[in-house]
């Protein structure tokens, strides 16, 4: 919770046809998993990096998580990061996305902690004015 990561790719993750709710690769038939990969300036190459994931839902189970963990080797997944990756793609203009974890896949019995969300927000906010030189 809380950790800063930088994204290598964005992945279009959940267009395709869902079969069963099993969450085992023959579950589901990918349409669309397109990639674009993401610029990596040199000044963020302390902070973890890896896949994310754009999903139409939150993923509110272990199985689910763990299956599309495996299908993409993923970091962590998000709601918008791929339609702001294929805008910057359209337009040939370099993107970066950074996040702070905001919650743990997990069978899920209750919604999101606002008082979590709110603070990994502001650690993403507070790391872009700590280093507002290096983005500009």
């Amino acid at each position: 919770m809380g950790d800063l990561v930088l994204a290598e790719k964005e992945i279009n993750a959940d267009e395709g046809l869902l079969i069963n709710c099993d969450d085992r690769n023959e579950s589901f038939i990918f349409i669309n998993a397109e990639e674009i990969p993401l610029y990596l300036p040199d000044y963020l190459k302390d902070l973890k990096t890896g896949v994310f994931l754009t999903v139409s839902a939150c993923t509110g189970n272990l199985n689910r998580a763990k299956f599309l963990e495996r299908q993409f080797n993923a970091l962590c997944e998000n709601m918008e990061g791929f339609a702001i990756a294929k805008a910057a793609k359209l337009y040939n203009v370099p993107v970066t996305e950074i996040r702070s974890i905001s919650n743990m896949v997990t069978d899920r019995t209750h919604l999101l902690k606002l008082k979590e969300v709110k603070k990994t927000a502001e650690i993403v906010q507070s790391f872009i004015l700590d280093n507002i030189s290096l983005f500009s």
